[in-house]
């Protein structure tokens, strides 16, 4: 007769087993579950349209390069009449870093001077989003500034053209300190100046050395 040593399992140890196998069960359907809203996710966001962020990395305390073209002191101030907050460029080539609200009233307030180029904004994209200046073409950088001033290029004249009066005075007062200083200059250029532009530069050089002259007295 053969001796079976193995013994049957206990309820407690069937309903043990059931348990836990009950319990991987709901696991597993929990996992299913899981998966499939994974899939769905992913099938929303794949039938969904691209959607553009447009940031606007422009804040209110944001502070925008400003270059003084003028060879004659500029105020500005963000308000008329040299009210409210007043920024003063007294030399040529001078730098100020202007807040982003206080530009916004300073063109508000002189607009002429502002879209004139006196003050050259060196930020293109503030520039075209406040519609600044009519015409970009004559509103010239420093770099641009330092080199028309000697006339020493054919297109010189021609950028003296395009320039707004208030810019173009402060030039030819450059020029013509320079002629003083002398500065070789073609007189062809100077002849085209004096009668297409009205600025007779020997002339107004002339003038100056008088007022210096009178000013060392």
């Amino acid at each position: 007769m053969a001796n079976n040593s193995s013994k049957a399992p206990t309820k407690a140890q069937i309903e043990a087993e059931l348990k836990e196998t009950k319990k991987l069960l709901e696991d597993t359907q929990s996992a299913l579950q899981d998966s499939v809203d994974v899939i769905r996710e992913l099938k929303e966001q794949l039938n969904q349209k691209p959607q553009v962020v447009v940031q606007n990395n422009k804040t209110k305390t944001s502070k925008i390069k400003c270059i003084s073209v003028s060879h004659t002191p500029v105020n500005v101030s963000t308000e008329p009449d040299s009210q409210g907050r007043v920024y003063s460029f007294n030399e040529y080539g001078q730098v100020q870093y202007i807040k982003y609200d206080d530009l916004l009233d300073i063109i508000s307030s002189y607009p002429v001077t502002m879209g004139s180029g006196l003050i050259y904004i060196a930020d293109k994209d503030f520039v075209e989003e406040q519609g600044v200046y009519d015409d970009m073409s004559v509103i010239y950088n420093k770099d641009v500034m330092d080199k028309i001033v000697y006339l020493r290029e054919d297109h010189d004249v021609d950028m003296l053209k395009g320039m707004s009066k208030p810019l173009l005075e402060t030039t030819i007062r450059k020029i013509a300190e320079l002629y003083n200083n002398g500065e070789s200059m073609e007189a062809n250029k100077l002849e085209v100046i004096k009668k297409e532009l009205g600025y007779d530069i020997a002339e107004i050089a002339k003038e100056m050395k008088v007022v210096n002259a009178e000013g060392d007295v």
